[in-house]
């Protein structure tokens, strides 16, 4: 049996507030951690703000960097974006990130084919199939096997929070249309998108090409959160890093008016694109007019 792997969460309940700290305090560890800590009144640095708040982040793929050059991502900021919109449309942001990490977990498929699954059942036939990695407890079944529970029982609590799944305390199902909804949200081949993302890709690099005082190596992961913010504003679409990535890989790279070219990453950097079996962190547009 192939092992799953679940994200540990341990502060999912703040996910909103969490990604407007860091979209608040970019490149300032010290803002956004007092601002995480006005949240959890009374709580110490060390156990809400490194053990809680910033693994949390880090592990939905809301954070970059490290240290004292933290920021907001792509995704971070597309579902920050949508929430100060409304909380229905941060919501629906959020949906799409989970379903696309979910894809590879198979939680939501799992319950998509039954009607109503009692949770201590699922979580019972799910603890066999989580993979745990934590050298303290890998090898002692019991406090495995009590860690995998407490993944399967936040992430289906995440799910039911972003209302991908119903939940009565008891008994859990999948929320049938707003799944639907998700995965045409997520859906790489809407023609509105791809039109969308060939109308803006350039306009979004030349505006970063400026900010940069006209440095024409753009970072990919900027590059995909100016996008994503940019297209939301416009039309609401959501484009996500991976639907990003995708339709990025399949745009013309050369033509009579432009290039693009990609540069390698040279160390372990984070959110790379892997294209044509490399992985790339840059991209620089050569233009002929």
């Amino acid at each position: 049996m192939t092992k799953k792997t679940l994200p540990v969460l341990k502060a999912w309940k703040r996910i909103f507030e969490l990604l407007e700290c860091v979209n608040d305090y970019p490149y300032d560890r010290d803002g956004f951690q007092e601002a995480v800590l006005k949240l959890y009144e009374g709580k110490s640095p060390k156990s809400v703000f490194r053990g809680m708040a910033v693994p949390t982040l880090r592990r939905l793929g809301f954070i970059v960097g490290y240290a004292d050059v933290i920021r907001i991502s792509a995704n971070g900021a597309l579902v920050h974006t949508a929430r100060q919109e409304s909380k229905p449309e941060g919501l629906r942001a959020l949906r799409a990130i989970l379903l696309e990490m979910d894809d590879q977990i198979g939680l939501l498929s799992y319950l998509e084919d039954k009607s109503t699954v009692p949770i201590q059942d699922l979580i019972d036939d799910w603890t066999p199939r989580v993979g745990i990695s934590d050298s303290r407890v890998a090898h002692k079944p019991e406090a495995r096997n009590r860690a995998a529970r407490e993944r399967i029982h936040d992430w289906v609590s995440f799910l039911t929070f972003a209302e991908l799944l119903y939940s009565s305390g008891q008994n859990v199902r999948v929320d049938a249309l707003r799944l639907t909804q998700t995965r045409n949200d997520i859906d790489v081949d809407t023609l509105e998108k791809r039109e969308s993302f060939s109308q803006n890709f350039f306009k979004a690099y030349r505006k970063i090409v400026v900010e940069q005082s006209g440095i024409k190596t753009v970072e990919i992961e900027r590059l995909r959160k100016e996008l994503a913010i940019r297209i939301y504003g416009q039309s609401h679409l959501l484009i996500t890093e991976k639907l990003f990535d995708a339709l990025l890989k399949e745009h013309p790279k050369v033509s009579d008016e432009y290039t693009i070219a990609f540069g390698r990453s040279m160390g372990a950097d984070e959110k790379l694109l892997f294209f044509q079996g490399k992985y790339y962190q840059t991209v620089s547009i050569r233009f002929y007019n």
